[in-house]
């Protein structure tokens, strides 16, 4: 049955008459960027979202229109090519779009009506290029921030410092130092000369040497003269110096021999 919206006469000449009206419309509006089929079959238009604007047009596509033979009765030919800027992915919702406006205008001229829904879809995703750059330059903005964040974040990293694991360092810090002291001290007594031994501890002394040279005392207070017992008090026992007190013995060792002569 004839679609109520429209009732074209029937006859080839009336409906060339209505496509070439639509065609001339449309070439009007869209001037260079429209393109007629032979014999006003379909046209082609290629769309922008601001035309004589390219410096401000980041996308684009061509929409291809093509007449049936019942048009407007039958919905007409139609596809839609992704231009500049246009994914495969906003192209299939655009195509998506156009079927659902084809369905609502079954039964009218609507070569302007479709040419208008691309138009407008590109107007809507015109920025989405620069979006996108500028999506990007910020992740990476916040990829170098994140690592340095990161970087910071192991560089202070550590334990926490408590009273008690405090004293817990400082208990093993000072057993080391004690350590360290008591073995420095251990070499210090190894390399000990005979004087400082004899200094540090009188029991090296023998007591029958003490005893003699107490004897020795009493005996000079009765009689100052030296004796021959008192002069052997004088005599050193050598036991008493170590290697690094040879200086010491070879000069004692001289004074008794000049004192003997």
């Amino acid at each position: 049955p004839p679609n109520p919206k429209r009732n074209p006469t029937k006859g080839t000449e009336p409906v060339m008459d209505d496509r070439a009206m639509e065609i001339e419309a449309l070439a009007a509006i869209f001037m260079n960027d429209f393109e007629v089929e032979p014999e006003n079959a379909g046209f082609t238009v290629r769309l922008v979202p601001f035309p004589g604007d390219d410096e401000n047009n980041n996308v684009e596509a061509t929409f291809k229109f093509h007449f049936t033979e019942d048009y407007p009765n039958s919905l007409p030919e139609w596809e839609v090519e992704a231009g500049r800027g246009l994914s495969e992915e906003l192209t299939e919702e655009l195509r998506g779009l156009l079927r659902h406006s084809a369905e609502e205008n079954h039964g009218m001229e609507m070569g302007f009506t479709l040419a208008m829904v691309v138009q407008e879809f590109l107007s809507e995703h015109n920025d989405d290029e620069e979006k996108h750059r500028l999506a990007a330059i910020q992740a990476k903005k916040d990829a170098e921030r994140a690592a340095l964040e990161a970087e910071l974040a192991k560089r202070t990293a550590g334990t926490p410092v408590t009273r008690e694991s405090f004293l817990a360092w400082n208990t093993e810090f000072m057993k080391d130092i004690r350590a360290r002291q008591a073995e420095e001290a251990a070499k210090q007594e190894g390399r000990k000369t005979g004087k400082q031994l004899f200094l540090r501890d009188a029991s090296l002394v023998s007591s029958a040497l003490l005893d003699e040279a107490a004897a020795l005392a009493d005996a000079e207070k009765e009689d100052p003269t030296p004796t021959e017992s008192s002069a052997a008090a004088t005599v050193m026992d050598a036991s008493l110096f170590t290697a690094d007190d040879a200086d010491v013995l070879d000069l004692l060792s001289d004074e008794e021999f000049s004192e003997e002569e």
